[in-house]
C-alpha cells in the first residue's frame, strides 16, 4: 500500500490592541502559507502452514512501514493601521519540519501438541523502530535569514524490542468436559532505545528486560457446576487470586477470596 495525500493551508490572522478605555494601540496581520506533503508505503506478508492434526499451528506475520513527511511554512507579519490599511513588514519567518520512519514488525507462532492432552505454545514478537526529524525556524533580518537555534535541531530515535514466550497447557480428562485444566508459561522481553540531536543536547541510551510468568489450574466436579480456578496473572511479579465459581442453573455466583 503507498499513499501520498498533500495538503495545503492558507492562513491570515489580524490582531488588535487596545487599553481599557478603548484606546487604540496596535494592530497587525499574520499571514501564513504552510504546504505540507506526505508518503506512506505499507507492505505485509502472511504465512500460515497447516498440519494433518489441526491443533499443530505455524504462523508468521512480517510488515514493514514507511513514512517520508515534509511541512514547509511561511509567515509574514505585517503592521496594520488604525483602519486597517497595510502599513510595513514587521517579521518574516519560515520553518519546515521534516519527518521520516520506518516500522518493521515480525512475528511467529508454533502450537504442538503433546501427549494427547497437552498443548506446548511458543512464539516470538520483535519490533524495530526509527525516527529522524529535522526542524528549522528561521527570522528574515537584512535579506538573510537567521537560524532560530534553539528551535532548530535534528533528532534520530532508534529502538529494538524482542520477546519471547513459552506455556503448556494440559488437561486431565475428556477435552469438552475436562476434570482438571491447567497452563504455566512465561514470556520474555527485552528492549533497547537510544536518541541524540546533531548538537547532542538530548542524548540518551537506554535497556529494559522483564519477564512475564502466567498460570492457572482449575477444577471442574462431575456435575459440572462447580469450578475452583487458581490463577497467577502475568504482571511481572507472582500474584494469587482464588476464585470459586458456584453455577446455578438460573443464577451465577462468584466468590472471591
Amino acid at each position: 500500500m503507498w499513499a501520498f495525500p498533500g495538503e495545503d493551508n492558507h492562513e491570515t490572522l489580524k490582531n488588535t490592541t487596545q487599553t481599557a478605555e478603548g484606546v487604540f494601540t496596535g494592530s497587525n496581520q499574520r499571514y501564513s502559507n504552510e504546504i505540507r506533503r506526505s508518503n506512506t508505503m505499507e507492505a505485509s506478508m502472511k504465512y500460515s502452514h497447516t498440519f494433518r492434526n489441526p491443533e499443530k499451528k505455524l504462523i508468521a506475520n512480517v510488515s514493514n512501514t514507511f513514512g517520508n513527511d515534509k511541512e514547509d511554512t511561511d509567515i509574514t507579519t505585517t503592521t496594520l493601521s488604525e483602519t486597517g490599511v497595510l502599513l510595513d513588514t514587521s517579521s518574516v519567518q519560515r520553518t519546515h519540519v521534516y519527518p521520516s520512519s520506518n516500522l518493521f514488525n515480525l512475528s511467529m507462532d508454533y502450537s504442538l501438541p503433546v501427549g494427547g492432552n497437552g498443548l506446548l505454545e511458543t512464539g516470538y514478537k520483535g519490533i524495530l523502530r526509527y525516527l529522524y526529524s529535522d526542524y528549522e525556524r528561521a527570522t528574515l533580518v537584512d535579506d538573510t535569514y537567521v537560524i532560530d537555534t534553539l528551535n532548530t535541531n535534528i533528532f534520530e530515535f532508534r529502538e529494538h524490542i524482542h520477546a519471547g514466550y513459552i506455556q503448556y497447557t494440559g488437561r486431565q480428562g475428556d477435552k469438552d468436559s475436562p476434570r482438571w485444566k491447567y497452563n504455566a508459561g512465561i514470556r520474555l522481553e527485552q528492549s533497547w532505545n537510544n536518541g541524540e540531536t546533531i548538537d547532542l543536547s538530548t542524548d540518551f541510551n537506554n535497556q529494559y528486560f522483564n519477564w512475564f510468568p502466567s498460570g492457572s489450574l482449575s477444577y471442574y466436579t462431575t456435575s459440572e457446576n462447580i469450578r475452583l480456578s487458581y490463577k497467577v496473572l502475568p504482571t511481572g511479579s507472582w500474584s494469587y487470586p482464588l476464585r470459586i465459581s458456584l453455577i446455578h442453573s438460573i443464577n451465577d455466583l462468584v466468590i472471591l477470596t
